[in-house]
């Protein structure tokens, strides 16, 4: 018989939250402990079945398997004792698996946030292998000595029967499990696709059959996966389909996508190249991939025309409008903004002979975009007319827009009023759009030597107002502070602000951004050599043997380098020198290094537990300079949840620049605050409050937004 603790906990807990009565559980509890000693037994089976209907047996059948081969058994008093006294001393709410990790003295991530390795049972059971701790929990669950609490955590706990055995005044012994055999492998035997590709086939072809469906999938508008998924690539790798009927006999090929596909990824795999665009468009695919019928089309064209009228009214928000048409959000934004650059403007329409019924003009996209900032900079309608004065369509254009991009920038302000009320009490031209005048006072300013700290106070706006504009006019200027300055014997230090020491893996992530009088100071993130770069404590660990903590100013040696893809700001950190603490950054001064960013990389790409929390990975190698951000976000909470496993779940959620995030928190800071705390959501009202945001190593195609840091976080 073949059975395994997790049989056990599912077939208890079936019965035990059944809606049946409290006797029908009691016989299907007394059943499946009579079922459970008969597997554990090491008598003559025969013997218990005849007990089992009251019937007596002297044993030794000689045909039963204990008969035939005799279990050996031994004294598990000891390690029962353990193994119980381990369950009370973590509070009855472990599995097995954890338990096992505890008596083993593993330094888990899970153990240190509960603090399981300062009890007397952690590493206690080190003189056992795994199996058999599990093999001990098995055997006690099934003899009746420890039960499955039902509840969400599923933890074990002691019965009555326990306690004898915990004071000694009973004996435990266990069967001992025979080890699994070996499989042995014909070496004639047949190889698995998955298995030749990785011996044999050169992944030069996979790769570019990837490329290909990438290309495909970015023209036709949806994920790569819903082209072929990466078994039929390798497939196709192997056996090279040379027409139709070879084709069809890849895995997850059928008739409508042999019809779509075949003859572009035969071409590439006889090395030709393909026009996409011309290929898809004589395959009829531009508009649609699933070649939907005509009254989807029609329905699709309803609800677009639908989008665009209640857009024009201006009387819905982006989300009334959504739930009315029955639409998601993003898909509101997208037609929202093709309106607002005139896309569907129907007052330039044509006449049936093609002649324009009206003088409008709408230059190139680019260009759009380029005055639709110029209007939103100027401000106002007098100004915009004093700017595009001209009787050139640009000029017309601009004035016939400016008035919907005014009114569209006003509502805006009026939705952010609260956060822009709260700033402006300390600054009072907090988000005032920058004159001329204002751009060339700062220019005159900076080139007197005049500090930011007092550029801040003299134009009633933030320092990081005030850091953004001196970067995007390429001006210099005064720091309040001078950094620590690297050993010229030494130019392998750095030095820089502390604003990330999280968990990775088994170690640390630490990162910050350059202690330097640049107004941008970059990002810096220091590694270790292993595959992950994660860094082991004492690595980190300062002269009085603490971690360094958010905001100090740490001075490291490294080694070089080490530019990984989207995390460009890697070093290879020198292990063997301690990092030194020169001082600390003023908390009002953390503001001057927040990065202004639109979004945090590019959002539209949810897990299950989270919203805008990953990116793909070919997006972030393509795309991302840089995986960390410093922001000030709004409405910020902390969501709770215990999953099956026990682990308790951290998640983050808040606004930033009108889109909200879900992401997974890694500070251990808030981990180890909220590790007992009930499920739910927690709101948090420090204020400021910054978050230090990293883009994770790649998970099953994905980078994840991770909370590295929640700095200003009082509780």
């Amino acid at each position: 018989m073949v059975y395994s603790l997790a049989d056990v906990t599912a077939l208890r807990r079936l019965f035990e939250l059944s809606e049946g009565s409290d006797e029908f559980k009691n016989v299907l509890r007394q059943k499946l402990e009579a079922l459970l000693g008969y597997c554990e037994s090491v008598v003559c089976r025969r013997k218990l079945l005849l007990n089992y209907f009251g019937e007596e047996h002297g044993g030794a059948c000689d045909g039963c398997d204990n008969c035939l081969n005799p279990v050996e058994t031994w004294d598990g008093t000891v390690a029962a004792q353990k193994a119980l006294s381990c369950v009370y001393r973590t509070g009855e709410r472990f599995g097995a698996g954890y338990l096992t990790s505890v008596l083993m003295g593993k330094q888990t991530p899970q153990i240190q946030r509960w603090k399981h390795d300062s009890i007397k049972t952690f590493g206690v059971g080190q003189e056992l292998d795994k199996n058999t701790w599990m093999s001990v929990f098995r055997q006690l669950l099934s003899a009746g000595l420890l039960s499955v609490d039902m509840g969400e955590i599923s933890g074990f706990r002691l019965r009555e029967e326990s306690w004898a055995v915990l004071r000694g005044e009973r004996d435990v012994f266990f069967r001992k499990d025979l080890a699994p055999s070996k499989k042995r492998i014909r070496k004639d035997a047949p190889r698995t696709p998955e298995k030749a590709f990785l011996e044999e086939e050169p992944q030069a072809l996979f790769e570019k059959l990837r490329k290909l469906r990438l290309d495909i999938s970015k023209y036709l508008g949806f994920p790569p996966y819903i082209v072929f998924q990466d078994k039929a690539l390798k497939e196709m790798t192997l056996l090279k389909p040379s027409n139709v009927k070879e084709f069809l006999r890849i895995n997850g090929v059928g008739e409508t996508k042999a019809q779509k596909y075949a003859e572009i990824f035969m071409a590439c795999i006889r090395g030709e190249d393909t026009d996409i665009a011309a290929y898809i468009e004589r395959k009829g695919d531009a508009g649609d991939a699933d070649a939907k019928d005509e009254n989807s089309a029609d329905e699709s064209g309803a609800k677009k025309q639908q989008i665009i009228e209640l857009l024009k009214d201006g009387n819905l928000s982006s989300a009334e409008i959504a739930g009315t048409v029955g639409v998601s959000p993003p898909t509101v934004w997208a037609y929202k903004a093709h309106v607002t650059m005139g896309k569907y403007d129907t007052s330039h329409e044509k006449a049936p002979d093609g002649e324009d019924l009206t003088t409008d003009w709408k230059p190139d996209p680019e260009v759009v975009l380029f005055i639709r900032g110029k209007i939103q900079a100027l401000g106002s309608l007098e100004a915009v007319n004093a700017h595009y004065k001209d009787d050139s369509q640009i000029c017309e254009y601009a004035r016939r827009m400016a008035p919907l991009i005014l009114s569209e920038a006003e509502k805006d302000a009026k939705d952010l009023n609260p956060y822009v009320k709260k700033a402006r009490q300390k600054h009072p031209e907090a988000y005032a759009p920058w004159t001329e005048d204002d751009d060339r006072k700062l220019e005159q300013s900076c080139r007197s030597g005049v500090s930011i700290l007092e550029l801040a106070n003299l134009f009633g706006r933030t320092r990081g107002a005030i850091k953004s504009r001196i970067k995007k006019l390429n001006l210099k200027c005064r720091q309040e502070y001078a950094p620590v300055e690297p050993d010229p014997k030494d130019p392998f230090q750095k030095s820089m602000v502390c604003f990330a020491v999280s968990r990775k893996y088994k170690g640390y992530c630490v990162a910050g951004k350059k202690w330097s009088n640049d107004p941008e100071s970059p990002w810096f993130r220091p590694v270790s050599a292993s595959a992950m770069g994660e860094l082991p404590l004492k690595t980190i660990q300062l002269e009085d043997g603490k971690k360094p903590a958010f905001l100090d100013i740490v001075t490291i040696a490294i080694k070089k380098p080490l530019p990984h893809y989207y995390q460009a700001e890697n070093c290879l950190v020198d292990g063997g020198r301690r990092w030194e603490k020169k001082g600390r950054l003023k908390p009002e001064e953390l503001v001057d290094y927040c990065d202004h960013v639109d979004t945090l990389w590019e959002n539209g790409h949810h897990s299950v537990h989270g919203m805008n929390d990953r990116i793909p990975i070919e997006v972030a190698n393509e795309r991302c300079e840089s995986s960390l951000v410093l922001i000030e976000p709004r409405d910020f909470c902390l969501v709770l949840a215990t999953g099956l496993t026990f682990k308790q779940r951290i998640r983050a959620e808040f606004l930033y620049n009108g889109d909200t995030y879900n992401l997974s928190v890694t500070d251990p800071f808030v981990e180890n605050i909220y590790a007992d705390r009930a499920p739910g959501r927690y709101k948090i009202e420090d204020r400021p409050l910054y978050l230090c945001i990293s883009l994770g190593e790649p998970l099953k195609g994905f980078c994840y937004k991770l909370v590295a840091g929640v700095i200003g976080f009082k509780e």
